[in-house]
């Protein structure tokens, strides 16, 4: 008679357990089934850059670090190594979304320059970027501030919109600058934008704060701070793949600093050869201008 009752007290605690067990697992599904039937942006984008760059260049890569709560970093990278060596580090990461900063030339020289990759990771697109006045937030020392892992409003100039390139860089600019809602390292609120100008076929950056003061009225006034960092982008090429790939757009117009360089040698070297040949051209024309002498010129001529 005991037995039995504890082989009943056992079954009704395994009948429990079963009830319990089979009712998490309900409403775990239909948590899931919920979560899934809303969009949910979980892009993640890797910062890293080059061995070799100049403490101003690192700067501006820990400014967009702090800009950027949905970022992850990584050790700077071996140039010998490739850069198709950045997929399987943003794969390993977790990354769709990969920003690696390249510096070109002499440290100091005059042939110094910062490259800035953005290419989607792994199938792409990617483009790399020229950039120039650069100013980081230490060397600004603006007024303007925000709150560390705030999300950031992206504002794209009109003129984007119309060219098939300038479309595709504000796509890929909206997606992997633009801050996951839900974020872990983010802030549930916006308190700072970055803007997006162009003009004369380069892309201004700047980076605001969004301040709400009273006028005395009770009335809000909105107002933009600059914070910094600022710098500007040319576009120099676009590449159907990451890091690579068939060319989609190529700016015929931009000259990186050592082509400017060689262009000045030939500029020079051209102007030495045509001061050369106006001198040989003007000794020839005093020869020609020489009369030879005739009959009548030794009548004229008397003996000493």
């Amino acid at each position: 008679s005991n037995m039995s009752k504890r082989k009943l007290k056992v079954a009704e605690e395994l009948s429990k357990r079963k009830k319990g067990v089979s009712g998490e697992d309900d409403s775990v599904s239909a948590k899931g089934s919920s979560s899934s039937s809303a969009p949910v942006n979980s892009t993640k984008i890797l910062i890293m850059s080059m061995r070799g760059i100049t403490s101003r260049e690192r700067h501006l890569m820990s400014d967009f670090r702090v800009l950027l709560p949905h970022c992850k970093k990584e050790a700077k990278l071996d140039p010998k190594q490739g850069l198709i060596v950045l997929n399987e580090i943003a794969e390993l990461r977790g990354c769709s979304y990969c920003m690696y900063f390249e510096s070109r030339g002499k440290p100091g020289g005059s042939t110094e320059e910062l490259y800035m990759w953005l290419a989607g990771t792994p199938n792409g697109p990617s483009v790399r970027f020229h950039v120039s006045n650069l100013h980081t937030m230490d060397e600004l020392k603006m007024t303007g501030n925000c709150l560390r892992g705030a999300r950031a409003f992206l504002s794209f100039d009109p003129a984007f919109g119309k060219a098939p390139h300038t479309r595709l860089i504000q796509e890929m600019l909206s997606q992997a600058l633009g801050v996951p809602k839900g974020c872990l390292k983010s802030k549930p609120f916006v308190d700072h934008t970055i803007s997006f100008h162009i003009l004369d076929g380069k892309i201004w950056v700047r980076v605001y704060q969004i301040a709400i003061t009273d006028d005395g009225k009770n009335d809000p006034v909105v107002q933009l701070v600059e914070m910094g960092p600022r710098l500007v982008l040319e576009p120099v090429r676009i590449h159907g793949g990451s890091f690579g790939g068939p060319v989609l757009y190529e700016n015929g117009d931009f000259l990186s600093a050592h082509q400017k360089i060689l262009d000045k040698k030939d500029d020079a070297a051209s102007e030495y050869l045509n001061k050369i040949k106006d001198h040989r051209r003007q000794e020839q024309k005093r020869k020609d201008m020489v009369v030879p002498e005739t009959s009548l010129d030794l009548l004229f001529k008397t003996r000493k």
